[in-house]
């Protein structure tokens, strides 16, 4: 349980904190959830995995599993990067610090035309910050951490619903499905609070990151191949 708790603390701080896109080593915890697994189901005669023959060689059936479960997660988080940043250089939606970041130079804006009628400002004559940093700016929608956030608490929501069936204390999967969620709602009002993104941006990458994980579960992973509902750890 202290692996699992420190993980998710050090996945919170990453996507807060870090300004580049942070990928929670969600891993670690399957490794402990299947190893117990593993060492369980091999004391019945129901094991979970069989070897896997590759060539002349064959691969233990814990890591089958891992591949099973791991695996699926990763090529879930590339997609939902990719879904997420395409988008964000596709709207371009300006970030809520971008005016005090770029300092425009007003005297070269013009708002609107002969008649008075606003115009659309398609050249912001930035003086302050560089243009990484002015790009960065313009990348709003939908908010990455969000995506990212969501996509990994709702996977071990998810996971830990259909895999984690050995629990000797009442009410600790639901505990901590709990904290992965309030985590993930915490991490994407923190984006709003710091002035990151808009209401909606968090909105539409929470729900990008939801979406793909449950196409991701329910399509590519063997997190539902077995009956784990009768389970019972002798």
């Amino acid at each position: 349980m202290y692996q699992l708790f420190t993980t998710i603390i050090s996945c919170i701080y990453k996507l807060m904190y870090e300004d580049n896109q942070a990928h929670c080593p969600d891993s670690l915890k399957i490794f402990l959830v299947e190893w117990f697994l593993y060492d369980e189901f091999s004391k019945t005669k129901k094991p979970l995995y069989s070897r896997v023959p590759v060539g002349k060689y064959s691969f233990h059936p814990y890591a089958v599993a891992l591949y099973s479960t791991i695996g699926p997660m990763l090529f879930g988080q590339v997609a939902n990067f990719l879904l997420t940043n395409c988008s964000k250089y596709l709207i371009g939606r300006l970030r809520p610090h971008f005016i005090a970041l770029c300092q425009p130079d007003w005297s070269q804006i013009n708002c609107t035309d002969a008649d008075g009628h606003p115009l659309y400002v398609e050249e912001a004559h930035c003086m302050g910050g560089n243009l990484k940093l002015q790009t960065d700016a313009r990348l709003s929608f939908p908010s990455g951490h969000s995506s990212t956030a969501f996509y990994l608490f709702v996977y071990w929501v998810i996971y830990l619903q259909r895999r984690f069936v050995f629990s000797p204390i009442p009410l600790l999967r639901p505990l901590l499905q709990l904290i992965g969620i309030s985590m993930a709602v915490f991490c994407a009002e923190t984006r709003v609070s710091d002035y990151k993104h808009h209401p909606s941006d968090v909105v539409a990458g929470g729900f990008l990151g939801t979406i793909v994980v449950i196409l991701t579960v329910s399509t590519f992973t063997a997190i539902f191949s077995h009956p784990f509902a009768d389970f019972k750890s002798q």
